[in-house]
């Protein structure tokens, strides 16, 4: 059975079809008419466009202005040629010229019978002078007060909108200036808020600080307790000044024969043991393990194993004499290593350059600062000689401290030791029992 075709959704769809084709023509064929309103027809020459009839509208409103303002002018113009031509009687009213000197375009006759005229009604003349000048001014006042000149569109606009501009401005001014002050009244809040919690912060950590420091000082002195971290000097003393015990002081050899008529004594070190002389050494020996003092010796002459030295002082001569098997030692030398010195702060007889150059003489090595492998340090012995920082590394290391007298009796001082900030003296000539030392010494 065939399938029949509803005509109404057919006839409908055509229809559609061919409105939507006669919208699109009539869309083309309007937009081209606007194409070329706004831009011209090529085929007809004498069409213009929109945009050219614009401007030629600008062009002559601008040309009638320019003209309204020449009126304007001309009529002033005119008006002033009034007033100058009455300063010269010269007269007119309706035209007609009524008196006043002869002027070129006017003849005789007329000059005369304006003359007569002016002479006939010399009332007459001065009234229409004053009707002339009262119309122009109520001319001029009608001008002036009419609607024309009271009322300025353009001017008032631009007024009302510059108005409405600075109110916008003037609003905006004072909401910024609200906010400013909010902002400024909260921040001062905050200020004032973080400037107390600030000098809070601060109480607590001074307060903090100082108990803290408090506590490091007694456990830094519990530790100074516990490891008996104190200064260790070299040399010990009794309350009534006796030498009691020399902590740095070991054997650095033994006597082997004392004379004590001709003050003389043999030891057991020679070149050898880098031995030379005017090397000073200190006599002692142990009484049930206790340090005695016995008396002081200089090398005078030196052999390859003994040498032979003179005696200085000693300290009991006829009850504890110095004797064969006596030991002898110095601080500052050493035949096996030298020892390492540290000369801090200031000092009473030598300046710090001295005594470093009196070490070195004397087989010591010096160095600038304080630490482990160091032998001694050397001060004035008072706690006022700006040797603080040396003395706590000394108590910290546990090096022996030795005084600026104590060094002096170990060292040799044979030539003239030089004043602060001057020049090194030359050397002195050294005494005949104790030659210069050898040129081996370091």
């Amino acid at each position: 059975m065939a399938t029949r075709i509803n005509p109404v959704p057919l006839t409908a769809l055509i229809v559609c079809v061919i409105f939507t084709l006669a919208f699109t023509v009539l869309v083309i064929v309007k937009s081209g008419d606007v194409r070329r309103l706004y831009e011209g027809d090529p085929e007809r020459a004498a069409f213009k466009p929109i945009p050219k009839l614009k401007e030629e509208v600008n062009l002559k409103l601008n040309k009638i202005e320019s003209a309204q303002k020449a009126i304007n002018a001309r009529k002033q113009e005119l008006y002033r040629l009034d007033l100058r031509g009455n300063a010269a009687r010269l007269y007119y009213t309706d035209g007609e010229l009524l008196g006043g000197v002869s002027t070129p375009g006017n003849t005789d006759a007329d000059i005369r019978g304006a003359s007569r005229k002016l002479k006939d009604s010399t009332w007459k003349l001065t009234s229409d002078l004053i009707a002339m000048d009262a119309g122009y001014l109520d001319k001029l006042k009608a001008e002036y007060e009419g609607p024309e000149r009271q009322t300025f569109p353009q001017l008032d606009e631009a007024i009302k909108k510059r108005q409405d501009e600075l109110r916008d401005v003037l609003k905006k001014i004072s909401d910024q200036e609200a906010s400013f002050q909010a902002d400024k009244e909260r921040l001062a809040a905050q200020l004032e808020t973080l400037t107390a919690e600030r000098d809070k912060a601060e109480k607590k950590t001074h307060e903090d600080t100082s108990l803290r420091l408090s506590h490091i000082n007694q456990l830094e002195d519990r530790i100074r307790d516990l490891l008996e971290l104190d200064i260790h000097w070299m040399v010990d003393h009794d309350k009534a000044g006796k030498i009691i015990g020399n902590a740095g002081l070991d054997p650095d050899g033994t006597v082997i024969q004392a004379d004590g008529q001709y003050q003389k004594v043999i030891i057991n070190r020679g070149s050898h043991d880098n031995v030379f002389p005017g090397l000073l050494f200190e006599v002692f020996s142990y009484n049930r393990g206790a340090y005695l003092q016995k008396g002081r010796v200089e090398v005078i002459e030196v052999q390859d194993e003994i040498s032979t030295c003179r005696m200085i002082s000693q300290a009991d001569a006829k009850r504890n004499p110095i004797a064969s098997g006596d030991y002898i030692g110095n601080p500052v030398f050493d035949s096996r290593k030298p020892k390492v010195f540290v000369v801090a702060g200031e000092f009473k007889h030598y300046n710090k350059e001295d005594l470093e150059t009196f070490i070195r003489r004397t087989g010591g090595v010096v160095r600038e600062k304080l630490g482990p492998g160091c032998d001694f340090l050397v001060v004035q012995g008072e706690s006022t000689d700006r040797s603080d920082a040396e003395r706590a590394a000394a108590r910290q290391y546990q090096i022996l401290v030795i005084r600026e007298d104590e060094l002096l009796q170990f060292v040799q001082t044979t030539f003239a030791p030089k004043a602060d900030k001057a020049p090194v003296a030359a050397p002195a000539p050294a005494p005949a029992a104790a030659p210069a030392a050898p040129a081996a010494d370091k």
